[in-house]
């Protein structure tokens, strides 16, 4: 909902004051069938009535439950219904009195509506990249946070706290300092919190990763296997693994080249099991690889490599362990032991 919305009741436009005033008549208690009949003809004699009508439900709905607060309520049932424009017999200047009075009551309804509506709910947004996208954002407070490849984020923003929820994917934050707002990043395994420092998350096989680049963070795992509620800390330079795979969340030291290095669009592996190695590239695009033959589950790579050059990845399998690709369909290459070819 924006503050443009209010322009339905706050013009000249006697289209739209007589809109509201049909719209605050409509939720009258002693609205009379002759008076639903008027308004029905009203609604029928311009497509335009109808458009405006309905667009100014669409704002009343924005307001979702608060639309029935008190002081709403009271500034629509403060019109005058004897002098409601429903009859032929109504002189003109009357019609237009009331159309006027019930337009401004109801602009008043909506803003003060709006305006308790905003105090107190967050600004909510969410956000997404595509297979291979990767996005930077800058958030109301200042903050950074880049996304990687398929990757979902809400960001709920309140005078009070700045609530980010990872939903899956990695995202690395750039936190602007403020004290008295804490930037909590909730994932599916525990919660970080932090006030203003550098940290990427990444959700993923019913793990979560946790590397702190600068700062500080305290990091609160909700894993039903350890002891739910201990909060652990984390200096620069650290990494925490929690989720299902961790009986108990695991802090390590950081890789830091290895952990951001998705950052400049590289993937970099460290004696990594040819499987894990895999399932990052299949994470950057539409062409995945698979493993046709299980003995070359205990591979280890070690390497730099481009998350959009997965061809060269396999290049490079195919030089160091005289492995084969064989092309499944459009999209999909399969690796074999050189015997098999």
């Amino acid at each position: 909902m924006t503050m443009g919305k209010l322009n339905i009741a706050s013009t000249n436009d006697p289209v739209r004051h007589t809109a509201a005033a049909w719209f605050a008549r409509m939720r009258a208690d002693d609205v009379s069938e002759r008076e639903r009949r008027e308004f029905q003809r009203w609604l029928a004699e311009e497509p335009r009535h109808r458009r405006v009508y309905e667009h100014l439900e669409m704002l009343w709905s924005d307001l979702g439950a608060h639309a029935g607060a008190q002081e709403i309520a009271t500034r629509l049932h403060a019109i005058p219904t004897r002098r409601f424009p429903t009859g032929r017999q109504r002189s003109p200047r009357r019609h237009v009195a009331a159309w006027s009075v019930a337009a401004l009551l109801l602009m008043a309804a909506l803003v003060t509506g709006w305006a308790f509506w905003s105090i107190s709910q967050p600004t909510s947004n969410l956000y997404t990249t595509a297979t291979g996208e990767r996005r930077t954002l800058v958030l109301q407070d200042g903050s950074h946070v880049t996304l990687d490849t398929d990757t979902r984020l809400s960001v709920a923003f309140s005078p009070r706290t700045r609530e980010l929820t990872l939903i899956h994917g990695r995202a690395f934050f750039h936190v602007a300092k403020d004290p008295d707002r804490p930037f909590l990043v909730a994932t599916s395994d525990g919660i970080v919190r932090a006030t203003g420092t550098q940290f990427s998350v990444y959700e993923h096989n019913d793990a979560v990763e946790v590397t702190l680049v600068e700062g500080h963070l305290i990091v609160t795992p909700d894993n039903p296997t350890s002891h739910r509620g201990d909060a652990i800390a984390m200096r620069a330079g650290q990494r925490l693994l929690m989720g299902k795979g961790y009986p108990n969340p695991r802090l390590e030291s950081a890789q830091a080249n290895t952990d951001t290095a998705w950052l400049s669009g590289k993937l970099v592996f460290n004696d990594a099991p040819l499987p894990s190695a895999i399932a990052e590239f299949n994470r950057y695009t539409t062409d995945k690889i698979v493993i046709g033959d299980d003995s070359l589950r205990s591979i280890h790579v070690t390497g730099v490599f481009r998350t959009d050059d997965n061809r060269g990845f396999i290049d490079a399998l195919k030089i160091s362990y005289g492995l084969s690709a064989i092309e499944r369909g459009t999209n999909t290459m399969v690796l074999v032991a050189s015997q098999r070819k």
